[in-house]
């Protein structure tokens, strides 16, 4: 959508343009009305600048030479790269006209200027005739304009406002002379006022939502069935109310090939709500709404103060993961943020009771991950994976007072310690893992309770091939090892 307003009356009591069909106004500066110009204003529902904003690995350089350095404007680049556009982009541009066209004795004559064919941007503020723009500094601030957007109704609106202009030099989102935030929700609109003109947009902070203080899986579809739910809670998670309680959590159902959003239930996402889609195009669809929870990397991990995973070693791990969703519950550990780069832990609870569907809901798991019992059938094992080298079971509950303890290789003594503990052996992965300690130790006094049943085991070798690899999926799009 675009519109142009074209300055034909240089009336300084002229201010307001009203572009209903845009649903944009502009508040234009006493100058602008009395200059030739006119002002082009042009909705993008899309991001142009997507791929324009530098690596994520540039970022990352940036924050950590600022921190390094005391460099604060560094750090402030980083933190810029995590803005991106929220409802697409408004570009705002002053256009210059050519000189009007004379009549004289039945003759109308007009200049040919390159106008004639091209469009000229003109730079805010207008620099004096005869100086050349690219080197013209402005002795003072000049007037802002005033701009107001209506904001689409399926829109959630951050608490906290951010709005930028697209800085090519720098290649991020500035909010550098941009003042007067402001929202009404009943009208939907967005004001602000912005010395800058050029690409406008209401920005989203990517980290906002991370990290995940909690998530959990659980099975829904019953004995061999093809849905879980995952459960993802966050401070900068939208919130809803349950019982006039505000929950800031997003749960999903994952089935065979889709993702349906299940919370919150807010307004805005209301034509989401209960709608089966590809993982992908889900994922997409909600951060149209402003759900945004895919894409975060380097940049938000450093903002944030966190290590992110080894790639490999994390898709690995989501793989084996969406392998046991089926048969097994499973919860965050709070170890995994602080294990390093090549560790992710996590929890495991197998479900044991398939009575009615089994007993898989949202605070049946909350009861069973809070006790973490160590024996019986609703005893909750805690993973860690070591990079590539495979995973193994450690004592690491979320109650102990200290992370759960490494094996140590490093003498002799220690190496058979570890040969004749369940605790230290490593295996390719999470099923092989849930098998039982086997060999010499699988009359370790824990060898029953580190193992899987083999009902379990075969539920899992069982699984719908097409709901795993949709869980994976969004497993690795979410990035719950590395954000959670």
């Amino acid at each position: 959508k675009w519109g142009v307003w074209v300055n034909t009356h240089k009336n300084p009591r002229f201010k307001l343009i009203d572009l209903g069909g845009l649903g944009v106004t502009v508040e234009i500066p006493k100058q602008i009305a009395l200059a030739n110009v006119a002002i082009r204003v042009q909705w993008h529902p899309y991001n142009e600048f997507q791929f324009c904003t530098g690596s994520l690995s540039d970022a990352t350089d940036a924050a950590t030479a600022g921190a390094a350095t005391g460099n604060s404007a560094a750090v402030t680049d980083a933190a810029a790269k995590c803005l991106t556009p929220l409802g697409g982009v408004v570009h705002l541009d002053l256009l210059a006209l050519s000189a009007p066209a004379k009549h004289s004795r039945g003759w109308t004559l007009r200049q040919v200027t390159p106008l004639a064919k091209n469009v000229s941007i003109i730079p805010y503020p207008v620099p004096p005739a005869g100086v050349e723009a690219s080197t013209w500094q402005p002795d003072e601030e000049p007037p802002p304009f005033k701009v107001s957007i209506a904001l689409p109704q399926q829109l959630l609106v951050p608490a906290a406002l951010h709005v930028g202009w697209w800085d090519a030099r720098r290649g991020v989102w500035s909010e550098d002379g941009v003042s007067g935030l402001s929202f009404d929700s009943t009208s939907r609109r967005l004001n602000f006022n912005s010395v800058h003109l050029g690409p406008l947009a209401l920005l989203q902070d990517t980290a906002a939502a991370l990290p995940y203080s909690n998530w959990t899986i659980r099975p829904t579809g019953g004995l061999i069935g093809t849905t879980a739910v995952i459960t993802l809670q966050a401070a900068g998670l939208p919130a809803a109310e349950d019982n006039g309680i505000p929950h800031s959590e997003v749960m999903f159902e994952v089935g065979k090939g889709t993702v349906t959003l299940l919370s919150p239930d807010l307004p805005q996402l209301s034509q989401l709500l209960g709608k089966p889609l590809p993982p992908w195009q889900a994922l997409y669809a909600y951060e149209q709404c402003g759900l945004r929870l895919a894409g975060a990397g380097s940049a938000e991990a450093q903002v944030l103060g966190l290590q992110e995973k080894q790639a490999t070693a994390e898709v690995a791990m989501c793989a084996d993961l969406a392998l046991l969703s089926g048969a097994f519950m499973s919860a965050c550990s709070c170890w995994n943020k602080t294990a390093g780069p090549d560790a992710m832990l996590l929890r495991l609870s197998e479900v044991t009771d398939w009575q009615e569907g089994g007993r898989t809901g949202p605070d049946y798991a909350a009861r069973i991950f809070k006790r973490e019992a160590a024996e019986g059938d609703r005893r909750v094992l805690v993973v860690r994976k070591q990079g590539n080298a495979g995973v193994m079971f450690v004592d690491g509950a979320n109650t102990r007072p200290d992370p759960p303890p490494l094996p140590d290789f490093s003498t002799v003594e220690g190496i058979q310690a570890a040969a004749a503990d369940a605790y230290c052996h490593l295996h390719v992965g999470l099923l092989a893992l849930l098998a039982g300690p086997h060999g010499d130790i699988k009359d370790h006094s824990r060898a029953a309770a580190l193992a899987a049943s083999e009902q379990g085991l075969e539920h899992v070798r069982n699984t719908d091939a097409v709901f795993t690899g949709t869980m994976a999926q969004l497993l690795q799009a979410l990035r719950l090892f590395s954000f959670g």
